[in-house]
């Protein structure tokens, strides 16, 4: 890699992308917004099992539309990345429709593929004080989604992302509201988003301009550095490095599992100062499961550690695949392959459905119909009742986000 200018004249969008952000409305798959970049948007993937067409479409309120029934009042949201909204099945095929189908009561899915933790926390402050809130809350957190809550702009951490999109940019990656601890004061610091308007991202057509925009971040230049480049000047690095007390090596992963231990308490906070209850889920992509399968000590302890501290109930998807991989004689990554094409397939959402089901079942109060103790005959009848779904989404296409 490059030195640290030159990677970041690199990065620069082409003018034929930028040129799409004075049209936004034809952006297919995402939306603008101004604090998160973007939001979700009607459109049909091409990425799904076998490569099959895969619907996503979205109720008013911007959460996936709901399936099941749908026409009962909900009362758990989720919010995370795209292990939450569940890309790569169709609008039926996700773990929150699972759930639904078994507990006779809908749960709504305000995930965001590419969001990290602040991201998702962002959207879940938004949403809970508007009528879709609900009492019970789910943060879905991935193992990936704490470098991201970092990011200024995660195009700038994305190589083969700019390789394919330079052309056809739309507003994924594009900068966004970050977190970053303030080493002044030893607190952290909530940074807005910059490009509060579609028309404000077409300078990022210009590699001076990124340059200079980006030149002090400490996260670029971990980026630059981890992939072999010079950045002239580290000394907030070594700053930071002193700071959480490990080397250079490995501050990326202290910053980002710090980010989320104090993303995390915030998430808390609020949840408690609406009167509401939240749940925290760990979840994991193909390769970190195969690597916990396989015998390694995982790589995010620390944060699990810090993370029980918090007073919240955590469920840690990795426990429920040792558990489960006991009774099978494959490798981790066969085993993996029957649930994961990228992200989940539909086995996979329905493991991860049935994985959570007990701790989901255990927390709200009522229980769901479908685990009433006073026995069926105290259910609601109401819970049979059919509603006609929405009209389906115009048919847009888009790539794996």
């Amino acid at each position: 890699m490059a030195n640290l200018r030159e990677y970041l004249e690199s990065c620069a969008l082409s003018a034929k992308g930028t040129e799409s952000f004075r049209h936004p409305e034809a952006i297919a798959g995402t939306r603008f917004d101004p604090e998160l970049a973007y939001l979700p948007a009607d459109v049909v993937g091409q990425d799904g099992v076998a490569g099959c067409n895969v619907f996503y479409s979205f109720e008013p309120n911007g959460a996936r539309r709901l399936v099941n029934y749908r026409h009962r009042p909900c009362r758990v949201n989720t919010y995370g990345n795209s292990f939450t909204e569940c890309n790569q099945v169709s609008d039926g095929e996700t773990w929150q429709e699972a759930l639904a189908a078994h507990f006779g009561e809908p749960i709504r899915n305000f995930g965001v593929g590419g969001y990290g933790v602040y991201q998702a926390y962002l959207r879940m402050k938004r949403m809970e004080t508007t009528d879709a809130g609900t009492p019970y809350v789910i943060l879905n957190v991935w193992n990936d989604d704490h470098y991201r809550s970092l990011m200024a702009c995660r195009w700038l951490h994305l190589p083969w992302f700019q390789a394919e999109h330079r052309d056809n940019p739309g507003f994924h990656a594009m900068p966004w509201a970050h977190i970053r601890l303030d080493l002044q004061t030893g607190s952290w610091a909530e940074r807005p988003n910059p490009f509060a308007t579609p028309e404000s991202l077409r300078r990022l057509s210009e590699p001076s301009f990124v340059y200079e925009t980006f030149r002090n971040d400490p996260i670029v230049k971990l980026q630059v550095l981890a992939g072999g480049g010079h950045v002239d000047d580290i000394s907030d690095l070594n700053e930071l490095a002193e700071f959480f007390g490990v080397g250079l090596d490995r501050l990326y992963d202290a910053y980002a599992w710090a980010s989320t231990g104090h993303i995390v308490r915030m998430a808390k906070q609020f949840a408690e100062s609406r009167g509401k209850r939240l749940m925290i889920l760990l979840s994991y992509s193909a390769s970190e499961v195969a690597r916990a399968l396989s015998g390694a000590p995982r790589r995010d302890q620390s944060l699990v550690d810090d993370l029980a501290k918090v007073g919240l109930p955590i469920v840690d998807i990795l426990a429920r695949y040792r558990t489960d991989y006991a009774a099978f004689r494959l490798t981790p990554e066969d085993y993996c392959k029957r649930q994961y094409i990228g992200h989940y397939n539909p086995t996979g959402n329905h493991f991860f459905a049935f994985a959570i089901r007990e701790d989901l079942v255990a927390w709200l109060d009522p229980k769901p119909p479908a685990y009433d103790p006073r026995g069926a005959k105290h259910v609601d009848m109401d819970v049979l009742q059919v509603a006609a779904g929405p009209e389906s989404p115009k048919p847009q296409t888009r790539g794996i986000q």
